[in-house]
């Protein structure tokens, strides 16, 4: 599950990487992951302050996917008159 989200995730920064946001959130997104890496075994057992260094850029991320034209989101197409 974990390696399923953080590999949508840089596949999504990966494909949009020329957005602010984007670039900013997958930076933290990665320093969020390293930072996890040094929990050690009781990572995904007890939420402690890593979490916050995972889960706030990951929604930074979501967010930006959200509110990407390119995105694969239902929004309503605009049409031209």
């Amino acid at each position: 599950m974990w390696i399923s989200l953080y590999a949508i995730m840089f596949l999504f920064a990966w494909r949009n990487r020329h957005t602010p946001l984007v670039m900013i959130a997958s930076a933290l997104v990665v320093y969020g992951l390293g930072a996890g890496l040094t929990e050690g075994r009781g990572y995904l057992s007890r939420p402690n302050e890593h979490w916050f260094l995972i889960w706030i850029p990951i929604s930074l991320l979501t967010a930006a996917l959200f509110i990407s034209p390119s995105g694969s989101t239902a929004h309503a197409p605009v049409e031209k008159t």
